[in-house]
């Protein structure tokens, strides 16, 4: 660890002397935001296939939602596992919105 902070600082004095010999200085960069609407739908996660479903005029009886929860809970886990923080977020939310719909009843 002390060898690899040694090589960084030396890098970086080594940066800094050049910056100043050619009157360089250094800034952020700056890119637009790019419009993520029209990616591939991959990056979309069905909220649909964790609707809660009907019956009849009826939602799901309360004492369904916690095995919902749960299921929902272990699906955003295996998305985070495999680095689909986005996806795993929406799930996320979809959860959160089905606690404080527990609260509610």
């Amino acid at each position: 660890m002390r060898r690899a902070i040694e090589i960084t600082r030396k890098r970086r004095e080594l940066q800094q002397e050049h910056n100043r010999k050619h009157g360089i200085t250094p800034r952020t960069i700056s890119k637009a935001i790019q419009d993520l609407s029209g990616t591939a739908q991959d990056d979309f996660v069905d909220l649909g296939k964790f609707a809660l479903p009907k019956q009849g005029k009826r939602a799901l009886p309360l004492d369904e939602l916690p095995s919902v929860i749960a299921r929902l809970k272990t699906e955003m886990m295996d998305l985070a596992e495999k680095l689909e923080f986005e996806k795993a977020a929406a799930i996320r939310d979809r959860i959160l919105e089905l606690e404080q719909l527990q609260l509610d009843l």
